[in-house]
């Protein structure tokens, strides 16, 4: 019996860690600022990281233009986007081709939009990330998708 106890004592612990963990290491909502290209970074050329982490400015409600971007993930120029996580003011996305991954964390507020680096892998990984701003990925393919995406969502508004 008292094995027993002691199994379930370990299995819950197990699980709260597991939730604790999950519960604790979620992104915070960060503020959209405006993109200013720090020029003393390792970067690739600006307008590459202009396409892919300009703000977009909108005069939607924030359940319109939440809509307007879920719908640009999946029409993005039949690359399709995956919601991994919906809080507030953000969603998560992530796009995924072959063990080639790509996830993209959409800010939002009640004025503008921003694309933000959150992880990825292979050929996208970003080499070089402040505060969310991919500054160089090493063969420019992070940047074509991201720009895919943002077209996207442009042309949803």
């Amino acid at each position: 019996m008292l094995i027993f106890i002691q199994g379930i004592f370990i299995v819950k612990a197990i699980f709260f860690m597991l939730f604790a963990s999950t519960f604790f290491i979620l992104p915070v909502q960060s503020e959209i600022v405006d993109l200013k290209i720090d020029q003393r970074q390792s970067k690739t050329k600006d307008k590459y990281i202009k396409s892919a982490h300009s703000i977009i400015n909108h005069d939607l409600s924030i359940d319109e233009i939440r809509f307007a971007i879920l719908n640009a993930a999946l029409t993005s120029n039949n690359v399709k986007w995956l919601l991994e996580e919906d809080g507030q003011g953000y969603v998560i996305l992530r796009w995924d081709y072959s063990m080639a991954v790509i996830y993209t964390k959409v800010e939002y507020n009640e004025k503008s939009v921003q694309l933000k680096y959150f992880d990825a892998f292979d050929d996208f990984r970003c080499e070089n990330n402040v505060d969310g701003i991919c500054y160089k990925n090493e063969n420019g393919k992070y940047y074509t998708y991201m720009q895919q995406l943002r077209t996207a969502i442009i042309d949803e508004l």
